[in-house]
């Protein structure tokens, strides 16, 4: 999987005015192999350990890519060797020889198996979700009225080393299929796109990760928010304890909106009377409530308290 049509990386281009932050997401399960430094001298720093993003090679091989694992915290937070774990965060997947970083989040950091014990092959196992631009677009007509296309994205992220932004860029290939067809259309140059897919080679000439496509968002930017509108029909109620539900709305046809209690039982002198004019030892009067059985419908309404 490492062949590909961008053969040659065209100079980046850096528009004026505050580059906007692009992260490149992965997750999957990671094989540690090695903890390395530097040392933390404290209680509390960045630890560093190497992993490995597997592939599968033309003839089907397996092939890992070494990456460092990083991230800031105890002891506590310190990868086990051979252990497998599933972890998240942003890969600086700087267009270098390099070894790239790969800054996890400890705080869900899932301790899955162990390198002996690992029932499966982790090849093209790690998803990807990345926020980018679009940055060469090349078609490959495979019959009529379908096409591969190639995507170079340009993704930009905080690089704690030099305390600035990073600009890299990772190929996406949108293979066709039937769901692909519908959306190919939207994958033009110069547009900010969110994509989804998984890594499935690297390009060793251009040292871009190669992201079969499989999901494509087109961001909108910003939007005016308008006040929300209540329907007819919404009615509010109480909690438990007396704090103020938001507005509820029933969309059953069958079901009725929540009404204050009423009772049939007229003023006290009156069921005082109507109870004195019973025999002796007959059942007193009992107030017959008006108000109906409310049907609630299960995902409707919230129940979250303010």
């Amino acid at each position: 999987m490492n062949r590909s049509p961008n053969r040659v990386s065209k100079p980046s281009t850096n528009v004026g005015g505050k580059r906007k932050n692009h992260p490149f997401i992965i997750a999957s399960l990671f094989d540690v192999f090695e903890n390395v430094g530097p040392e933390v001298s404290g209680m509390y720093g960045l630890r560093h350990s190497h992993t490995t993003v597997v592939t599968r090679n033309e003839s089907g091989e397996s092939v890992e890519w070494v990456i460092k694992c990083v991230a800031y915290g105890g002891t506590d937070i310190i990868l086990d060797i051979d252990g497998v774990y599933f972890l998240k965060g942003r890969l600086l997947a700087l267009n270098e020889k390099d070894t790239q970083k790969f800054y996890y989040e400890p705080d869900y950091q899932l301790l899955a198996n162990t390198s002996e014990n690992l029932p499966c092959n982790l090849a093209n196992g790690v998803s990807v979700t990345g926020l980018g631009v679009i940055f060469s677009r090349t078609v490959d007509p495979i019959e009529p009225g379908k096409e591969n296309i190639f995507l170079v994205v340009r993704h930009s992220d905080y690089n704690p080393e030099i305390h600035a932004q990073s600009e890299f860029k990772v190929e996406y290939w949108a293979m066709w299929s039937k769901l692909m067809e519908k959306l190919q259309p939207l994958l033009t140059e110069g547009r900010e796109v969110m994509l989804t897919g998984h890594i499935v080679g690297q390009n060793e000439e251009t040292h871009m990760w190669i992201v079969q496509l499989t999901g494509v968002s087109v961001t909108s930017g910003s939007e005016n928010i308008s006040p929300p509108v209540i329907m007819e029909g919404a009615s509010s109620c109480n909690t438990p304890r007396g704090q103020k539900r938001a507005k509820m709305v029933f969309t059953d046809a069958d079901a009725t909106a929540p009404t204050a209690s009423t009772s049939s039982i007229g003023p006290l002198s009156s069921l005082e009377d109507d109870v004195s004019s019973k025999a002796k030892g007959k059942s007193p009067l009992k107030p017959v409530s008006a108000r109906g059985v409310t049907k609630r419908t299960k995902g409707a309404t919230s129940d979250v308290e303010p």
